[in-house]
């Protein structure tokens, strides 16, 4: 299989994935936004604000970034800065975005690594949120998740940035 069928291969399957994971946090967001309406709401028409809804949020958010990250990037949406490299011929510019994405996907391969090893680390401690006592591993979890998605993406970028850097920049 060439690197661009490679490339093409994880680009789907990431893609796939991170439609799936971004609908997740979609409706997350929406849940976060209801719940914080609420809480204002409450408390101050009531004087009764909702408990734990900043651990709440806190949870939401993580789902919210870790699921939406993965979705941007398969979507070529994050930032990039592109003075210097775009003053370079096209098989240089295919050489700086590879070495560019391969240490993006190694760091957040680490990223991942740690993540959960961090997740499983606070599982076997127990460890939960000061007021609603929600266990905190499967929060750490989904960010694990989605920097493993993060990184299958980049790792498609990187192939295909080889493959073009081999073909002369086309």
């Amino acid at each position: 299989m060439s690197l661009d069928n490679t490339a093409r291969l994880l680009e789907r399957a990431a893609s796939r994935i991170s439609v799936f994971l971004h609908a997740i946090g979609g409706i997350t967001l929406v849940l976060l936004m209801l719940l914080t309406a609420a809480d204002v709401g409450m408390r101050y028409l009531l004087n009764r604000p909702i408990s734990g809804a900043y651990e709440l949020s806190m949870f939401m958010m993580a789902i919210v970034v870790a699921f939406g990250v993965g979705y941007c990037a398969t979507r070529n949406d994050h930032v990039k800065v592109e003075i210097l490299v775009g003053a370079l011929s096209p098989r240089a510019r295919a050489v700086v975005e590879s070495v560019t994405w391969f240490l993006s996907m190694v760091f957040l391969a680490l990223v991942t690594w740690q993540s959960a090893l961090y997740s499983t680390t606070v599982y076997h401690d127990g460890t939960t949120s000061p007021d609603l006592l929600v266990p905190t591993f499967p929060f750490i979890g989904v960010i694990a998740v989605g920097a493993a998605v993060v990184s299958l993406v980049f790792l498609a970028q990187f192939l295909d940035a080889v493959s073009r850097a081999l073909k002369g920049g086309k």
